[in-house]
C-alpha cells in the first residue's frame, strides 16, 4: 500500500519508478529516498525516459528473457499485450521465453508476477513498462484519478478478483495502472 501522498493514477506510477529507483541504487526500499524520488518525479527534476536512458547505456546487448533470464525458446512479446490496448513497437517489445509465455498468458504484468515478485523483474523492464503505462493513462486521459474516483470503477475492473484476493479492493495499488477506466 502506497503512501497519503499517493493520491492519483500518475501518483502511483511516479512511486512505483521511486520503488525501482531505489532498489537500483539502494538495493532496498528506502522509503525516505523513495520520498525523494519521487518528488523529483512529480517536479520534472528527474523524468522517467531520463532514467531509461541511463538504464539502457547501463545494459548488455545479451538476449534474455526480460522476467526470468532464460536464454533458450526466445520470442519478443509485448509488456502490455494488445488484448489490453498495446502495440507492436520497440519500446513495448521484449525477450520471453516459452515458459513465461505460457505462464503469462493474457494476464497484465503486476496482475501476472504478483506483488511480491514484481520486484524481482530487471531494473529496465520495470522501468520500460511503467513508462508505458504512464503513456498510456496520458493518452485516455486517467493520469489524473485519485483514489476516489478509481474506486468508484472497482466493481467493473477486469482485475477485481486479482485485488481481492491482495486485500485491496477500493485502494489505489499497481493494478490500478493496469486498468483502463
Amino acid at each position: 500500500m502506497p503512501p497519503s501522498y499517493v493520491r492519483t493514477l500518475r501518483d502511483q506510477l511516479f512511486y512505483e519508478f521511486a520503488e525501482l529507483i531505489s532498489r537500483s541504487e539502494r538495493g532496498r526500499v528506502d522509503s525516505r529516498f523513495v520520498k525523494s524520488r519521487f518528488k523529483s518525479l512529480r517536479s520534472g527534476a528527474i523524468t522517467p525516459l531520463g532514467i531509461l536512458h541511463r538504464w539502457e547505456l547501463e545494459r548488455s546487448q545479451e538476449q534474455a528473457c526480460a522476467f526470468c533470464g532464460a536464454t533458450e525458446s526466445l520470442r519478443q512479446e509485448p509488456m502490455i499485450l494488445k488484448c489490453h490496448g498495446g502495440v507492436d513497437d520497440a519500446e513495448n517489445l521484449v525477450w520471453t521465453c516459452a515458459t513465461c509465455q505460457r505462464s503469462r498468458e493474457d494476464k497484465s504484468v503486476f496482475e501476472w508476477l504478483g506483488l511480491k515478485t514484481k520486484y524481482e523483474v530487471p531494473r529496465i523492464v520495470a522501468g520500460r513498462y511503467l513508462k508505458l503505462l504512464l503513456d498510456w493513462h496520458e493518452r485516455a486521459g486517467t493520469l489524473d484519478m485519485d483514489a476516489k474516483a478509481i474506486a468508484l470503477h472497482c466493481s467493473s475492473c477486469r482485475l477485481l478478483q486479482v485485488c481481492g484476493a491482495w486485500g485491496n479492493v477500493g485502494k489505489l495499488n499497481c493494478l490500478c495502472t493496469e486498468c483502463r477506466f
